[in-house]
């Protein structure tokens, strides 16, 4: 009966429609889901079960989320519901920040030269440091609500399914899940664990207890496969890690540019009498 819904459903959704070119799908009071809004969120490639399981779970989020905004406009004063102080503050801090960018837009304007690279692994870096752990590994990142999620888990954590079905992996994520699937690519692991929610203190346990891992946050589910492990000394000139201390420094060349930008305003508006204080 819950598959026959679903198909009902689906066929309701995909199907053409002679009287509307956009028809309603889901009414809450005077809110309205239309079926473009709904095709919107769905990738390509799903199988018809796998597309109208996530179309239900596409309405009820959006059920949930206008029910909970009435809920709030019956519970809250009109001094809680009043958040005009906050957005302005956030309006003014993406002003400022997009400012930034613009400003330092052009990477011309901040190289960093063989000289200046130099000078800093001198400098900063110790060899004894230079000892770094590496991984290859696929990942998946979703909404913890997914309804495609044990389908990626099957694929992802049989060996021959994986390998055999990658492109199925690309086809299901399209663009709306984060995913990694590069079995070739050797990954810094302190950058890879500061992204899963959970941390792995004990190297031995990448390869042991968890190689294979399905976990989830209050917001998403993870599916992480490591591939394998490496503990190696990284040499002074390997490329990877000069990239990583050439875009360092320059970071800091635009972080002192702007710092210097703001001084130069402050100054020339004093000089221009333009601030009283």
């Amino acid at each position: 009966m819950k598959r026959f819904f679903y198909y009902l459903l689906l066929l309701f959704l995909i199907g053409s429609c002679k009287h509307e070119k956009d028809p309603i799908v889901a009414e809450y009071s005077h809110y309205r889901l239309y079926k473009s809004e709904v095709l919107e969120l769905i990738p390509d490639h799903l199988s018809e079960e796998e597309t109208a399981l996530l179309v239900d779970q596409i309405i009820q989020n959006w059920v949930e989320e206008k029910l909970l905004l009435q809920a709030a406009k019956q519970s809250l004063s009109l001094r809680e519901q009043n958040f005009s102080t906050e957005i302005n503050d956030l309006k003014k801090k993406l002003l400022i920040e997009t400012l930034y960018q613009k400003l330092t837009q052009d990477s011309t304007q901040f190289q960093v030269t063989d000289k200046e690279l130099n000078q800093f692994i001198e400098k900063f870096v110790d060899p004894a440091t230079r000892q770094k752990e590496y991984v290859r590994l696929n990942y998946i990142k979703m909404s913890k609500k997914s309804p495609v999620g044990n389908r990626l888990k099957e694929i992802l954590f049989n060996e021959e399914k994986r390998i055999a079905e990658k492109q199925q992996i690309v086809n299901i994520c399209a663009d709306t899940i984060e995913y990694y699937i590069d079995d070739q690519s050797w990954l810094l692991f302190d950058y890879i664990n500061q992204e899963f929610p959970f941390e792995i203190n004990n190297s031995e346990d990448i390869m042991g207890k968890f190689r294979m891992t399905d976990i989830s946050d209050e917001d998403y589910r993870y599916l992480i496969l490591f591939l394998e492990y490496r503990n190696r000394v990284v040499p002074v000139d390997d490329p990877q890690l000069l990239a990583q201390y050439r875009l360092m420094l320059q970071q800091q060349k635009k972080t002192q540019f702007i710092i210097h930008y703001k001084d130069s305003l402050y100054r020339e508006a004093i000089k221009k009498g333009e601030v009283i204080k």
